[in-house]
């Protein structure tokens, strides 16, 4: 799999959130069983960078490892432990061994900065259609005048967002073509209600 580099949220494979640098897919296919995401949360720090700054870390005698690396690299503390947890072969719900002590005995500092910089994961299976958050179909846009969003064979009907055949990995792509074509849209009505009114009475409303 070809991979790319993009600042996208992916709720679609169970990730939330604006992930620094993520590895997909070439253009906006979706994943499929078998491909692999790869995160880098500290981007664009390197592996080599972030090693040695937990090496400094991990080789300190004072506080506790979890606050020093979401200090250091500004990152959530929880998030910290469960990396921590998980260089160690803990699960990321397991107690906390770090509190209330400086005990980084089993550390390393490339396993966890590979989590850190490449922490990789495999798409197991896809959602069924009860999980879709966006499906294919619909107007096709070779119908509109997309200045406008007005048929072309059918002036005065407009169409926008989810109507047309305009469908995006999830992570924000979907509303915010929703967005942009009902605004654009809307400057068009406005434009065009205001060039009618003289002729049909139209007038363009006040209120808020």
């Amino acid at each position: 799999m070809k991979p790319r580099n993009s600042p996208l949220p992916h709720p679609e494979r169970k990730f939330s959130g604006a992930w620094e640098t993520c590895s997909l897919p070439i253009g906006i296919s979706p994943a499929e069983p078998g491909d692999t995401l790869h995160i880098n949360y500290v981007y664009p720090r390197s592996r080599e960078d972030v090693t040695g700054i937990l090496s400094g870390i991990f080789s300190g005698k004072k506080g506790n490892p979890v606050s020093a690396l979401a200090s250091r690299l500004n990152l959530p503390r929880r998030f910290c432990q469960s990396i921590l947890l998980r260089s160690l072969g803990k699960p990321i719900d397991a107690e906390d061994v770090f509190r209330g002590s400086w005990n980084v005995n089993g550390l390393s500092p490339k396993k966890v900065a590979a989590l850190l910089c490449d922490d990789t994961f495999t798409v197991e299976s896809l959602p069924d259609w009860n999980k879709a958050m966006a499906t294919r179909g619909g107007i096709a846009l070779s119908q509109l005048d997309l200045r406008t969003m007005e048929f072309r064979e059918h002036p005065g009907l407009f169409a926008v967002g989810e109507a047309l055949d305009v469908d995006g990995i999830t992570g924000g792509y979907n509303l915010q073509f929703a967005f942009s074509s009902a605004s654009v849209c809307a400057e068009a009505l406005r434009e065009k209600i205001r060039t009618d009114s003289p002729a049909k009475g139209l007038r363009l409303s006040t209120e808020e």
